[in-house]
């Protein structure tokens, strides 16, 4: 009760917080997550702005907001299944508590107050798709774009300590930070440029284009403890609705029959003075 306590409260604060890690609390939760998932670690790929910094085995030198990974969406399943099981796992954060269309846009886990998100896509007939969750909003996102070969996406490097880190290729990081222009967006380029890209992998890629943006905010969740947390507090609404609803009842026929009676008794009086 305590830790669900404290989680709930961290949920509350994160839901307004951006940029407040440092690179070190990323790097430290991306560990935990790898030694949770031990040789299913290869399953997922890290993402986002903090993908050269681990291959340079650099601190960024600036905040971050959490950890973004990406995987193929004949996984997920099976590492939502072993994520349920540890305390990282957030029901209020997984899409599909929340989702009324059938498709999987992925979750968020907490790992020491880093929000790490996990998100799938498929890739058929040269065609990506990647699908993204926000929790806060409840709110599921589809991107589409042609793709040549999946290695343009997705791929190992090797970091500079030795590690193997399964990640989206820089050149698609490159390509999304080019278009976003942002400060810690040219920094995160510089460090891309360190490294060194694929130049005829970025002359055949192409900037997403987002095809859906629907939320799914209202809808009933379907996880059980959640599920009774929303039929408790349903019925507490429907008691409370019911219970005014019967007090406007008595009211109303109270003014009616008090209505009743003064007309009677103004009729009554009437007749008397015209007789």
């Amino acid at each position: 009760m305590a830790y669900q306590t404290i989680k709930n409260h961290q949920i509350q604060h994160l839901s307004s917080t951006q940029d407040s890690k440092k690179f070190l609390e990323i790097k430290e939760a991306y560990r935990k997550l790898q030694a949770l998932l031990q040789t299913d670690s290869n399953k997922i790929y890290l993402a986002g702005g903090t993908v050269p910094y681990f291959l340079l085995n650099q601190d960024s030198q600036r905040l971050h907001n959490d950890i973004d990974t990406i995987c193929n969406k004949s996984d997920i399943s099976d590492l939502r299944t072993r994520l349920k099981q540890t305390p990282y796992y957030i029901s209020e954060w997984d899409s599909l508590n929340f989702t009324t269309d059938g498709r999987d846009y992925g979750l968020e886990i907490l790992i020491d107050n880093v929000p790490v998100g996990i998100y799938p896509y498929t890739y058929q007939n040269n065609q990506l798709i990647q699908y993204s969750w926000d929790p806060y909003t409840k709110s599921g996102k589809i991107k589409e774009f042609p793709l040549t070969q999946i290695t343009d996406y997705v791929l190992p490097y090797r970091g500079k300590d030795g590690q193997i880190y399964h990640t989206m290729s820089l050149e698609y990081i490159f390509l999304t930070k080019a278009v976003a222009q942002r400060p810690k967006d040219i920094q995160d380029i510089q460090k891309i440029k360190e490294i060194g890209i694929r130049q005829q992998v970025m002359s055949r890629i192409s900037m997403y284009q987002q095809t859906q943006k629907q939320s799914f905010s209202n809808s009933t969740v379907t996880n059980k403890q959640t599920t009774q947390q929303y039929t408790q507090g349903k019925n507490k609404i429907l008691v409370k609705q019911s219970t005014k609803s019967n007090h406007g009842f008595i009211t109303t026929f109270h003014i009616s029959l008090a209505i009743s009676i003064i007309s009677i008794l103004l009729t009554t009086i009437l007749f008397i003075i015209i007789q």
